[in-house]
C-alpha cells in the first residue's frame, strides 16, 4: 500500500515537469532572421518610410524653360544714289533688301529701278551691297543733318516686315537745296526684334557723299533768284535796255 502511493507520487511529478518544459518552449521560441514570427506568420511592419518619387510637372512646382535668344540673321542690301546733282534738282535714292546673298540679283535690280526712274540717271548712278542684321523687321531711314536736301519718302513705310522671297525696296526723292561743293546724307539701317527691342550693335549707318555742280552760270541765276533786291532792277534794266535797242533799230530803217 505505501508502496503504491509512492509511485503514484512520483509519476505526478514527472508528469507536471514535463508539461512545465512544454510550456517554456513555447514562450521562448526564437524570432527568425527575416523577421517572421513562426507562430503567427506576418512581417512586422518597418518603422522607415519607403521613398516616394515626385513628377515636378505633376506638382505644378517646375520652373519653365527659358525663352531662347532670337536667331540674327543676315540680309544683303544693296543701295543706288547720284554721283552728282546741282541745285534744285530732284533724284532718287534707292535700297533693296533681300535675305539671300544674290548680289547680281540686287545690282541688276536696283540698275533697272534706277534706269525706269529716270533715263538720265542711269549713267551718274554709284551702286553699293552690303551685309545687314536682322530678325523680323528692318527700318531704314534718310537722315539729312545739315539740311541740304529736301527728303520726301517713295515708299510706304520706313519699317518693313523682311518679306524672304521677293525682297523689300525703299525708295527717297532728294532735292538738293544747298551750293555746297560735296555734301553727306545718312541711310540709317535699325533691326527690330520680335519684342520690338533693337540692340545697337545690329545697326547700320551708311555714309553716303553727294558732289554739287556748281557751274558759274547756274551760281549766277541761283543768286539772282535768292535775292530779288539785286535780280528785279537788273532785269527791268534789261528789259529797257532791249526796249531801247529794238526802237532805235526801226527808227534807222
Amino acid at each position: 500500500m505505501l508502496v503504491g502511493c509512492l509511485i503514484m507520487v512520483v509519476a505526478s511529478s514527472a508528469c507536471n515537469n514535463e508539461r512545465s518544459t512544454e510550456s517554456n518552449t513555447e514562450t521562448t521560441a526564437p524570432v527568425t532572421t527575416d523577421g517572421t514570427s513562426p507562430s503567427t506568420g506576418t512581417v512586422p511592419t518597418s518603422t522607415d518610410a519607403a521613398p516616394t518619387t515626385t513628377n515636378r510637372l505633376d506638382t505644378g512646382t517646375a520652373r519653365p524653360f527659358p525663352d531662347l535668344p532670337e536667331a540674327r540673321k543676315s540680309a544683303t542690301l544693296g543701295y543706288s544714289y547720284p554721283v552728282k546733282m546741282h541745285r534744285g534738282e530732284s533724284k532718287n535714292i534707292n535700297v533693296y533688301v533681300l535675305i539671300r546673298n544674290q548680289e547680281g540679283r540686287i545690282r541688276d535690280t536696283l540698275r533697272t529701278i534706277v534706269n525706269e526712274q529716270s533715263s538720265e540717271d542711269g549713267d551718274s548712278v554709284n551702286i553699293f551691297v552690303t551685309n545687314v542684321i536682322w530678325y523680323k523687321t528692318l527700318s531704314i531711314n534718310l537722315i539729312d543733318n545739315a539740311g541740304d536736301f529736301i527728303i520726301t519718302p517713295i515708299h510706304n513705310s520706313d519699317k518693313q516686315v523682311i518679306d524672304t522671297i521677293d525682297g523689300n525696296w525703299w525708295r527717297w526723292a532728294i532735292k538738293t537745296t544747298t551750293e555746297k561743293k560735296v555734301t553727306e546724307i545718312i541711310l540709317k539701317v535699325v533691326a527690330e526684334k520680335e519684342d520690338g527691342t533693337t540692340d545697337r550693335l545690329d545697326a547700320k549707318t551708311i555714309h553716303i557723299q553727294i558732289q554739287i555742280d556748281r557751274n558759274i552760270v547756274r551760281r549766277f541765276v541761283y543768286y539772282l533768284t535768292d535775292n530779288p533786291a539785286v535780280s528785279i532792277p537788273i532785269v527791268v534794266s534789261l528789259i529797257g535796255f532791249l526796249g531801247w535797242y529794238i526802237k532805235r533799230r526801226y527808227d534807222t530803217k
